[in-house]
């Protein structure tokens, strides 16, 4: 491979990216035609941007329905590591993690749970069921100042419409076979898991598996997290707050030019948000307190999130 300036390297990033956007499963050979570069370079850069965590596998999250929710819980506990510890073994849980500030956990369920009987329970912030995820696609690619800026001057220089984040849940038109429930917890956090595996587990065919993932995919919505200044100079936040401005603000948010995610819980927004270290925190922060004192945003709540376990359990199925 030729040697490569920064530039060129992170334009090449962000091409093997897009290409994923369009397809989660392409191959690098197929890759390697569409953008006119050698497989040899383009599967170099691909395995770099995973072990960098620049890239992270796709994933596959699920649609809300009528029949089939998840439900989120920003809690406060005594000894948080040690919930957060027995939350492993909880068929219910989808997700978990622990975080510093105005809540100690973040926990995503199949269905709702009673964590106010747990002995170490001091009080829940919000929960409910949450809305479908949105999240940016695809990530600009604007620095992250250059982002900022932008997002500050719209905020100070332009009216935002009204609009809210869509708390609708329909009726669910594709109802997934025993088989289909158990492609798509193997593929969750990884939809590129090669056809071998998936034969050597299940013993399909390659017809049958295709089918079956194109009938997943259209119950969820498919993830591409993408770092451009790798995962570890990020730092992430969970910012909880009530705003007559959901969706203006959500597409201000996926600016950010590196994986966020929003969602609504109730009558709240929640952003998950990735700061990267080298900007200045006072100045984000700084942002969302403007937008609280004028009326853009109110009750705003955060909270670091500092532990996230390694998320492989199946749960429960719907």
């Amino acid at each position: 491979m030729s040697r490569l300036s920064e530039a060129q390297k992170m334009e090449i990033y962000y091409q093997i990216y897009e290409q994923l956007l369009q397809d989660e499963r392409v191959s690098l050979a197929k890759m390697s035609r569409n953008l006119g570069l050698a497989r040899n370079t383009v599967s170099s850069h691909y395995h770099t941007m995973i072990e960098n965590e620049i890239l992270l596998p796709p994933a596959l999250r699920l649609k809300m329905f009528k029949d089939l929710r998840e439900y989120v819980y920003y809690l406060r506990f005594d000894k948080p590591m040690q919930v957060n510890q027995e939350l492993e073994h909880n068929p219910k849980v989808v997700y978990h993690c622990v975080t510093s500030g105005a809540f100690d956990m973040v926990v995503t369920t199949y269905s709702p749970v009673d964590f106010e009987s747990h002995p170490k329970f001091k009080g829940c912030l919000l929960s409910g069921p949450r809305s479908d995820i949105y999240f940016p696609a695809p990530i600009s690619r604007d620095s992250y100042e250059v982002a900022f800026q932008k997002i500050q001057k719209t905020l100070q220089e332009e009216d935002l419409k009204r609009s809210s984040i869509p708390m609708e849940f329909p009726k669910r038109e594709i109802i997934w076979s025993d088989l289909e429930w158990e492609l798509f917890y193997d593929l969750k956090h990884d939809t590129r898991r090669t056809f071998t595996e998936i034969v050597k587990t299940h013993d399909i065919s390659k017809w049958l598996f295709y089918r079956a993932y194109e009938r997943i995919r259209q119950n969820c919505i498919r993830i591409v997290s993408f770092f451009p200044k790798k995962r570890l100079n990020y730092s992430d936040f969970y910012f909880i707050f009530k705003t007559d401005y959901e969706q203006a603000l959500a597409d201000l948010f996926m600016q950010l030019p590196c994986n966020s995610m929003i969602w609504r819980v109730d009558d709240r927004m929640v952003a998950w948000i990735n700061i990267v270290r080298t900007f200045s925190f006072k100045r984000f922060f700084g942002l969302l307190h403007w937008m609280d004192d004028h009326g853009i945003i109110e009750d705003l709540k955060y909270a670091l999130a500092f532990f996230t376990p390694v998320q492989s359990r199946k749960g429960s199925r719907l």
